[in-house]
C-alpha cells in the first residue's frame, strides 16, 4: 500500500482516466507466472470490496497510472511483476451503475436455468471489468460450473474478478456441489495462504494496526493507539460474519 504519493496519478494518462486527487493506492504485485493475472483479479477484488465495507471507495487502474513511479515506491523482489493498482480514498461521488450485458449473453445452459446459477451470474455481472467489456462466458453441466475468457484487455484479471464475485454467492450456500466441483477454489500462493480469521490473529493485528500513518488515512472511527481490545473486537466481528 502506497500512502500520500500523488505522482503516480499526476500524468496525462491519469487525467485521461479522469482521476483527480489520488494519493493512496494499493499496488497489486506478484511472482511472474501464467496464473498471476487471474490471482491478482481474484484477491484484488476481495480487497476492493472489503475497503468498500469500511466506507472507502476504490477503483481498478490498469493503464492510466505511472508504473515507473509506482515501482519506485515498492520493494519488488526479483521475478515479481506489477499488474495494476487499486486507487483508494473517498470519492467525490459513489459512482454510477455501469451498463451490463444480459445474462443470456454470458452463459450457455442446456435446459432450464437453475435459480442458484442465475444468482451467480447476477453477481458476476456486477463485477468491474476492463473498459466494462464483460468478456467472459459461463457454462453449466449438471451442477458443475466453468468459465472462460472471450478475449480483450486484461482478460485474465477480469476473469479473476468475476470468479470472486461468484464465490461470494457460493460462500452464502447458494451454489450446490462440493469444492472440487466448483471452479472457485481457494488459491494457495507461494508465500501465503488466504484463510478465515482466527482468534490467534488478535495479537498480530494489534501490532500491525498500531500505526499513526494508518489512522491518519482512515476515518475517525479507526482508533489510535490501536489496542489489543480493539483488535479483539475486530477479529471476533470478522469471525462472527
Amino acid at each position: 500500500m502506497v500512502i500520500d504519493e500523488p505522482k503516480a496519478f499526476d500524468s496525462f494518462m491519469a487525467r485521461y482516466g479522469k482521476f483527480r486527487g489520488v494519493r493512496n493506492y494499493i499496488a497489486l504485485i506478484g511472482q511472474k507466472s501464467s496464473a498471476l493475472d487471474e490471482k491478482i483479479g481474484y484477491y484484488g477484488e476481495r480487497i476492493a470490496l472489503y475497503a468498500q465495507t469500511l466506507g472507502l471507495n476504490t477503483c481498478w487502474v490498469a493503464m492510466t497510472f505511472s508504473k515507473s513511479v509506482t515501482k519506485s515506491q515498492c520493494k519488488m523482489k526479483s521475478g515479481e511483476k506489477l499488474i495494476c493498482v487499486l486507487a483508494l480514498g473517498y470519492g467525490e461521488t459513489q459512482g454510477v451503475q455501469h451498463k451490463s450485458k444480459k445474462i443470456e449473453d454470458v452463459c450457455t445452459v442446456h435446459g432450464e436455468m437453475p435459480v442458484w446459477f442465475k444468482s451467480g451470474l447476477e453477481a458476476a455481472l456486477l463485477a468491474p471489468t476492463a473498459t466494462n467489456q464483460q468478456n467472459f462466458l459461463f457454462s453449466l453441466e449438471g451442477n458443475s460450473v466453468s468459465v472462460k475468457s472471450t478475449g480483450g484487455f486484461y482478460a485474465k484479471v477480469d476473469l479473476g474478478i468475476v470468479k470472486y464475485h461468484l464465490s461470494l454467492v457460493r460462500e452464502r450456500n447458494i451454489l450446490p456441489g462440493n469444492p472440487e466441483q466448483c471452479l472457485l477454489e481457494r488459491y494457495k500462493m507461494k508465500d501465503f495462504i488466504l484463510r478465515e480469521w482466527r482468534e490467534e490473529d488478535i495479537e498480530t493485528i494489534a501490532k500491525a494496526a498500531n500505526n499513526p500513518r494508518i489512522a491518519q488515512n482512515l476515518r475517525n472511527t479507526f482508533p489510535y493507539p490501536y489496542t489489543p481490545e480493539a483488535a479483539r473486537w475486530y477479529v471476533n466481528d470478522c469471525i462472527s460474519h
